[in-house]
């Protein structure tokens, strides 16, 4: 996400199983960059429902306008299908 002055890392989440995502986030200053990788070695079986992932900031008495936050999914299979969805939130 870009940054607004005193936007900070509060969180990252996820429903995954345990120890299937390495969670981590970067601020440069100018953005949070928020990212989830699967553990090598380890499979995410298809389920019913829907996997989630989830950052969480804190802002300090300033308004986070969104125009500039964007997303990258990318999904490869195991037979090396990749599929990339992005856009804004």
């Amino acid at each position: 996400m870009q940054k607004t002055v005193n936007a900070t890392n509060n969180g990252l989440h996820n429903n995954f199983a345990s120890g299937a995502l390495n969670e981590s986030y970067v601020d440069n200053g100018a953005q949070i960059i928020y990212t989830w990788n699967i553990v090598s070695g380890q499979t995410i079986p298809p389920r019913n429902s829907s996997y989630t992932v989830e950052a969480q900031f804190t802002l300090k008495g300033t308004y986070q306008p969104t125009s500039g936050d964007t997303y990258i999914v990318t999904v490869t299979t195991s037979t090396n299908q990749t599929s990339t969805l992005s856009g804004h939130f």
